[in-house]
């Protein structure tokens, strides 16, 4: 897990990372944090070293960096799909006038 760390902040400070305008504010990451708890017994191990990580840096109160930021969007992105409400249309059907 350390190990994951390490290279996330060896890559960040050898990279050169542009910012796309928008930051994540702390209220953010957390609603992301609380949503993906709910998975999190789906996750890979790779995916659980990470959200164990994002946890810790939430704790320590500490800025996620851009890197971070992709990484908790994408499994937040992959486990928290929208539901089709076109799937339950047949149970509010109005009833035929005749």
């Amino acid at each position: 897990m350390w190990g994951l760390f390490i290279l996330y902040s060896t890559l960040y400070s050898f990279l050169i990372i542009q910012d796309d305008g928008g930051d994540m504010s702390f209220r953010d990451q957390k609603k992301y944090l609380e949503t993906l708890k709910r998975y999190e017994r789906n996750f890979t191990r790779e995916e659980a070293e990470d959200y164990k990580m994002f946890v810790k840096m939430q704790k320590d109160e500490e800025d996620f960096d851009s890197i971070s930021l992709k990484r908790l969007k994408e499994m937040h992105d992959k486990y928290n799909v929208p539901v089709d409400p076109k799937k339950y249309n047949h149970f509010f059907k109005k009833k035929e006038e005749q």
